[in-house]
């Protein structure tokens, strides 16, 4: 039998969450085969897989050294082009944005591709349901950061205190 048939580890698909824990816990491994009552492979499982489903999404080192989305002191908002168009609406309280109900972006990235109608360049800018998106970086085709300011309404304007 050749080395790498000892590596993999097998467990049935009836098997206790428990049971397979400890079964990741005996052999040291984070990846898992599983088989029916037939022994025909069903599919696998991970460690990861299982620490999710009990605790739900674990953050990957890199999620959590770099927030997507950053409020800045002057109450503007830095944005990763990959933060996921549902977090947008989240961040700034929106229903829908233009031709979203038909799935044409799901990243702030393609929501500015889309809007724009091209790749942009560092320092477009465009107006949408009352914020300001100024393309900060770009990393190639790739839209990496975008600034965020909500745009100050003519009656926010007259409240604002004169001096």
């Amino acid at each position: 039998m050749p080395p790498i048939a000892n590596a993999i580890f097998v467990m049935s698909e009836m098997a206790l969450i428990a049971a397979v824990l400890e079964l990741f816990k005996q052999t040291g491994t984070q990846i898992m085969l599983v088989v029916d009552e037939y022994g025909i492979v069903q599919g696998l499982v991970t460690l990861q897989d299982i620490l999710e489903e009990i605790v739900g999404d674990v953050p990957s080192e890199n999620e959590l050294e770099k927030p997507q989305a950053v409020k800045r002191e002057d109450g503007s908002w830095l944005l990763e082009g990959m933060l996921p168009t549902d977090e947008l609406f989240e961040i700034f309280e929106l229903k829908n944005l233009p031709a979203e109900d038909e799935g044409s972006y799901q990243t702030l990235g393609r929501l500015v591709i889309t809007h724009l109608g091209r790749i942009p360049t560092v320092t477009e800018n465009f107006e949408l349901k009352g914020l300001r998106f100024e393309v900060m970086n770009m990393d190639s085709n790739r839209v990496d950061q975008v600034l965020v300011n909500f745009i100050p309404t003519d009656k926010s304007a007259s409240e604002t205190p004169k001096d």
